[in-house]
């Protein structure tokens, strides 16, 4: 998939070369720092869902589930109570191979598993979006109006990518598939970017902005669209940084990313240790 990592600035089909190869390099370096602690998140997450949701399921105590989201188990909902526990089930799959298809190395090296799980990842993320609207808009959630909206764009964007991507793909044009395949994985990942960038903006600013009583207020509108467009938005920025003839441009994009990484460092500490770590061992 993605060669976001790779040593070569090509993400499109007619790249120019970068004219400063110093801060090419710091740009690619600044992704690289920010994949590293998107990991250490996504790994955090996989084993709070697999600690909490899966040793409530094993122990048949599916009432717990609400102890790490409220709502998520409705004891005259069946059918919602199975597509939420296939929505976490699946969610914990995708976010365990998600991050393996980014790696240049393991790419060129077990390209067979790489086109597996890249299959596997397309299916989970659609299947996993196409949950999580059923869950939005039959079952409802925390959360106003605009940040539901934003919730669906990027299940939107997520269906898109994974039909463009595989196409792509299957056509042989790699270069297309790559670019595809990473706003497909930023937009499947919208959801733990919220959860990281809202206790960042708890660790930074506390609870300014933020009506807790609704879940909404103007902090929540901008952690939204930090989670849900951003994200998008700085991956395009990103590959025009990587083929600019402008040095301010790759210089700007890679201030941006370096804040990026503090951000998400900052809320993937404040997210574990105020909310994972006490929902999981409370007391």
């Amino acid at each position: 998939m993605p060669v976001l990592f790779s040593s070569s600035p090509r993400l499109d089909a007619t790249p120019h070369p970068t004219p400063h190869l110093k801060t090419g390099n710091l740009l690619r370096g600044s992704v690289q720092a920010w994949f590293v602690v998107l990991m250490v998140a996504q790994l955090c997450f996989v084993l709070y869902l697999l600690l909490g949701y899966g040793h409530a399921t094993l122990s048949a105590d599916l009432a717990r589930w609400n102890q790490f989201n409220s709502g998520a188990f409705e004891p005259s909902n069946p059918a919602g109570n199975l597509a939420y526990g296939l929505h976490v089930l699946l969610a914990v799959i995708m976010i365990a191979g998600g991050p393996l298809q980014l790696i240049p190395a393991l790419r060129a090296r077990y390209w067979r598993l790489h086109k597996i799980n890249g299959y596997t990842f397309v299916t989970l993320a659609v299947c996993i979006s196409m949950a999580s609207q059923y869950l939005l808009w039959t079952r409802g959630t925390v959360g106003s109006l605009s940040m539901h909206l934003m919730t669906s764009f990027s299940g939107i964007v997520v269906v898109v990518s994974a039909i463009m991507a595989v196409k792509a793909a299957r056509n042989k044009r790699i270069a297309i598939h790559q670019v595809w395949a990473v706003r497909l994985f930023l937009a499947a990942n919208s959801v733990l970017f919220f959860r990281i960038l809202l206790f960042g903006w708890l660790m930074i600013f506390g609870q300014a902005g933020i009506d807790f009583s609704t879940f909404s207020g103007p902090a929540v509108v901008a952690i939204s669209i930090g989670s849900y467009l951003l994200p998008l938005l700085m991956f395009e920025w990103y590959r025009y940084g990587l083929t600019a003839q402008s040095g301010f441009a790759t210089v700007t994009i890679t201030m941006a990313m370096g804040l990026a990484v503090i951000c998400f460092s900052i809320g993937t500490f404040g997210v574990v240790v105020g909310n994972w770590y006490p929902a999981l061992f409370p007391g």
